[in-house]
C-alpha cells in the first residue's frame, strides 16, 4: 500500500505533463481580451499573429484564406484616422506593435506597447515589426500543422452560429489533418445554447459590458477540460489589470 501512495503522484504528474504539451491555446481575436485572459490563466504558451490586433470578421476570414498574404506589406499600410495605430491591407488594426509618442521600446518584443499616438517614425520600425509576425506567423502554421489538439479561442466578432460556421470551415480547408476546436465566445443571447455544431464550442459571456470576469472565463476553460489554476486568488487582480492594461480606444 505504501508503494502505490509513493507511485499514483508520480503517474498523476507525468499523466498531467502528457497532456500539458499536447494541446496549444491560440487568440482569434477578436480584439486583445482573448490572449490577456488565455495570460492570466496560464494557458498563453507563446505569441500568436491575432493576439493583439483588432480583427473585425470579414479582415480576420480574409486573412485565413489568404494565409496571411502582404500582411505588413508597406504599400497597403495606412494610419487610423485617431493617429493610434496602423491598418494593414484586410483592415486589421495594430495598435500595440508600432512605437508612439510615449513609448519608443523594441518593436521586436513579444510583448504589446501600450497605444498612444503613433511616433512620427513608426515607419523605422517597420522590419523589426515584420519580423515579429514573422515569427509569430510560421509559429501559428507550425501549431496547425502539429498532431497537437488546438483550441482556438475568439471572444466577440462573430455575429451567429453561420459565422462560425465560416471560419471552422476556412481552417479545415486550409489544414485539413488539422484537430482543433473553435472556440466562440459571444455576449448574445443566441449563444446561451450550445449550437452543437462540429469542431465548434459556443459559450455565453454574460456580462456584456466587463469582459474581465475571471469567473466567466474559469467557467469557460473548466468546461473545455484544460488546466487552470483553480485555487489562485489573484487572477481576478491580473485579469483587472489586463483590464486597464488593454481596454483602450474602445477595446
Amino acid at each position: 500500500m505504501r508503494l502505490m501512495v509513493i507511485i499514483l503522484p508520480i503517474i498523476f504528474s507525468l499523466s498531467c505533463y502528457a497532456i500539458n504539451t499536447s494541446y496549444e491555446c491560440i487568440s482569434l481575436g477578436e480584439v486583445c481580451t482573448t490572449a490577456a485572459a488565455l495570460e492570466v490563466f496560464e494557458l498563453r504558451n507563446a505569441a500568436y499573429p491575432f493576439d493583439w490586433l483588432i480583427s473585425r470578421y470579414e479582415s480576420f476570414c480574409n486573412v485565413l484564406k489568404q494565409d496571411f498574404k502582404d500582411f505588413l506589406n508597406p504599400e497597403y499600410l495606412t494610419i487610423r484616422s485617431d493617429n493610434r495605430g496602423i491598418i494593414n491591407k484586410y483592415g486589421l488594426v495594430f495598435l500595440h506593435d508600432f512605437p508612439t509618442i510615449h513609448y519608443v521600446g523594441d518593436p521586436q518584443t513579444e510583448l504589446p506597447i501600450n497605444e498612444n499616438i503613433l511616433n512620427p517614425n513608426w515607419i523605422n520600425f517597420l522590419s523589426d515589426v515584420q519580423q515579429k509576425y514573422d515569427r509569430r506567423i510560421q509559429r501559428f502554421r507550425d501549431a496547425c500543422l502539429s498532431d497537437k489538439k488546438i483550441y482556438f479561442i475568439r471572444h466577440g466578432g462573430v455575429k451567429s452560429r453561420d459565422e462560425a460556421c465560416v471560419i471552422r470551415d476556412i481552417l479545415k480547408t486550409t489544414y485539413p489533418n488539422l484537430d482543433f476546436t473553435l472556440v466562440i465566445v459571444g455576449n448574445d443571447e443566441s449563444f446561451a445554447k450550445p449550437w452543437k455544431e462540429e469542431n465548434i464550442k459556443n459559450y455565453h459571456l454574460k456580462k456584456t459590458a466587463v469582459w474581465n470576469d475571471v469567473a466567466e472565463w474559469k467557467k469557460i476553460f473548466f468546461d473545455l477540460g484544460l488546466p487552470i489554476p483553480l485555487n489562485r486568488t489573484d487572477l481576478q487582480e491580473k485579469m483587472d489589470y489586463n483590464y486597464r492594461k488593454y481596454s483602450i480606444n474602445g477595446i
